[in-house]
Order: structure tokens, then C-alpha cells, then sequence
């Protein structure tokens, strides 16, 4: 029974409309494109319009302001959900189609701890053996950027409550069924989280996303919703804040 509810999942999972080209475009914008466009853009008009430069600091300056930062992060956001908006309507897909539908409460609780479990052991593993192949490495380096000097509402709304909605609906929702769909749920899973892991641009954060987007795949293909993968994702960030901000 859970073995067939399991790879109805996947079966669903696999038959999304959009491809792998759609996946790729919902994540080079916002990541790449749109703030590259943005900084273009601000860089052009700021010395023209009154203000702007101050939004110029999320792109420039050593110690940005944390508001200017946060305005990029809701442009960022903005332009996650119109991208996949977009296509959404053009293949006439819904939202379930994203994974965002019900659940199990009792199925995806006993797969959250076993996962929290999981993960800290595969964290100790990759780490170790990451330094053992490379001396240099930190596992404990800091993640550090421009909203962690502060504990604020906007730095938890920064770091801790939007990301996991717009990386779980960008990654899992979208990228990791069309990568499934062209090239099976394992191979799927593994493109998709080593472009979650480039996406934090620091070695020891890098690892530790690519693993944690693996069991965020999987916990999706046990569940056939990602709205579990949200509430861990946003699990995880809210430690990882009050450990930032205790140092």
C-alpha cells in the first residue's frame, strides 16, 4: 500500500507539463538574470533619480543597509512566482501541479524526524569527508551576509520565513519534477540540489544545502506535497538564526 501511494507520487511528480528548459529559466532569473538586471538598471538611473542610490547599497557596499537587501530579496521573490506563474498558465498547469496540495499530518510528522535524524548524520559524514580530501576546509565557517548582524523582524522575514516558500515552490515545486520527468527522480533530485547548493555560494553552506534539498526530494516524493518541505526548510533557517545570532 505505501510502496503503490509512493510511486503514484512519483508518477505524478514525473508528469508535469513544463520541461527541463522551463526549470532551468526559473532559476537562472531570479538568481542570475533579474538581479543582474536590477543592478544594471540601478547603477544607470541612480545617479538621475533622487533616492535610488540607497537601493544601490544591496549591490555595492561593503555593510549594505538591511532594507535595501530586503527589497532585493522581495524582488527576487516577485520574480520566482511570475516566472513560474507564467508558465503555470501556459501549459494550463495548478497549483497541485507544484506539489502544493494536502498531506498526511501523521505520515509527514514521522518523516520529519526521521529526516532531522538523517541529516545530521549525513552532515557529519560529508563534512568529514570533505576535510579529509581537502585540510582546508571550514566546515565551521559563518555564514555571514547583511541581515545577520541583526536580529530584526526584517531579518527573520529575510532569512527565516520567505526563502522556504520561494525555494521549496522554485526547486522542488517546479525544478525537481521536470528534471524527474526527463531524467528520473534520482538523477532529478541531484541536479536540483547541486544547483540549491550553488545557489548559497559558501563551501560548507553549499554542502549542507545539497544535502538537505535531497531529503527535501524525498520527503516530497513520500508525501506528493511540498508543503511539509516548507515547514522543515523553514525548521532549519529559524536554527540556523537563532545559532547566528547567539554567536
Amino acid at each position: 500500500m505505501a510502496r503503490s501511494y509512493v510511486q503514484a507520487n512519483i508518477a505524478r511528480i514525473r508528469s508535469v507539463p513544463w520541461s527541463g528548459w522551463n526549470a532551468l529559466a526559473a532559476f537562472l532569473a531570479p538568481w542570475i538574470i533579474l538581479p543582474l538586471a536590477a543592478f544594471i538598471a540601478i547603477r544607470i538611473l541612480a545617479p538621475h533619480i533622487p533616492g535610488l542610490g540607497w537601493y544601490e547599497q544591496a549591490f555595492t557596499a561593503a555593510n549594505p543597509d538591511p532594507k535595501a537587501s530586503f527589497a532585493l530579496v522581495i524582488f527576487d521573490a516577485a520574480g520566482s512566482f511570475a516566472i513560474i506563474g507564467y508558465y503555470l498558465r501556459k501549459h494550463h498547469a495548478r497549483l497541485r501541479d507544484l506539489g502544493i496540495r494536502s498531506f498526511s499530518p501523521g505520515r509527514a510528522l514521522l518523516l520529519l524526524v526521521i529526516l532531522l535524524l538523517a541529516f545530521s548524520f549525513l552532515i557529519g559524514a560529508a563534512y568529514a569527508l570533505v576535510a579529509l580530501l581537502d585540510p582546508s576546509f571550514n566546515a565551521n565557517q559563518p555564514q555571514t551576509n547583511e541581515f545577520t548582524g541583526t536580529s530584526s523582524s526584517l531579518s527573520l522575514w529575510a532569512l527565516v520565513i520567505i526563502p522556504p516558500f520561494v525555494e521549496e515552490t522554485v526547486f522542488r515545486g517546479f525544478m525537481f519534477p521536470a528534471f524527474s520527468k526527463r531524467y528520473g527522480v534520482v538523477v532529478g533530485a541531484i541536479v536540483v540540489s547541486v544547483l540549491f547548493g550553488f545557489a548559497h555560494l559558501q563551501g560548507n553552506v553549499s554542502i549542507y544545502t545539497f544535502i538537505l534539498s535531497l531529503l527535501l526530494c524525498f520527503l516530497y516524493m513520500r508525501l506528493g506535497s511540498i508543503i511539509p518541505g516548507i515547514g522543515l526548510h523553514m525548521l532549519n533557517n529559524y536554527i540556523a538564526y537563532i545559532g547566528i545570532h547567539q554567536k
